[in-house]
């Protein structure tokens, strides 16, 4: 199954200087089959002004992946900052599980910027070590010509396109929209000209709902 998530049919929250725009997480009472996928609570794009800040708030027992699509944020919690994330960061973090919000500063003069939050449940709700405890692969970069991401039984597919245009499977697919991909083999993502695009693949079925048991994340660019 494919479906394609349109940035403007998207839950939004406005705030004074940024916005989030949500593709998984928001409403899982009002929209369940959106709410989450396999151990992924929540995918948020989120625009912040120059000299801006995002207020983010965390959900208890969660962890999380940054990347910065453009411009640079830093991250603070109460009053102590973190480090700077320049474009093309990736960055996790556990301290979810112990807080309830931080923020993201835009620290770019004179543009926007651009990050993709995703929070997902650690495979081990008592862990407390260093370290991003889940079964996520995921891949960035840029799209010139078609390719078919391997999709295992049992998997899921995330796809979140940051600039340009792509066809999945014959569907087309913008920048800010999402796609979803579930019960496939091998769905073709073929761009427009040239398309940037995240994804992530997860299990349906994933350590910590099931099992105990070691994770990983790997990260690559195409």
């Amino acid at each position: 199954m494919i479906t394609i998530q349109r940035r403007v049919d998207l839950a939004v929250d406005y705030q004074a200087s940024a916005s989030v725009r949500w593709h998984l997480g928001q409403h899982p009472y009002i929209d369940p089959e959106n709410a989450s996928i396999g151990p992924i609570v929540a995918i948020e794009d989120v625009s912040i002004e120059p000299g801006g800040v995002a207020h983010l708030s965390v959900p208890g027992e969660t962890e999380e992946l940054l990347y910065v699509v453009s411009g640079e944020v830093v991250p603070v919690r109460a009053f102590h900052k973190g480090e700077g994330l320049q474009a093309g960061a990736v960055a996790h973090a556990i301290e979810g599980r112990d807080r309830g919000w931080y923020k993201l500063r835009n620290q770019a003069s004179g543009r926007t910027t651009r990050v993709v939050r995703m929070v997902y449940r650690p495979d081990r709700a008592d862990l407390r070590a260093v370290g991003v405890h889940q079964d996520l692969r995921s891949w960035v970069g840029t799209l010139t010509e078609g390719v078919a991401p391997p999709l295992a039984p049992g998997h899921a597919l995330y796809g979140l396109v940051l600039s340009g245009r792509l066809s999945v499977d014959g569907r087309d697919a913008t920048d800010g929209d999402g796609v979803r991909v579930e019960d496939e083999d091998l769905p073709v993502l073929e761009p427009v000209g040239r398309a940037e695009l995240l994804l992530v693949v997860v299990p349906l079925a994933y350590p910590g709902e099931l099992m105990w048991g070691d994770a990983r994340y790997d990260t690559a660019e195409t």
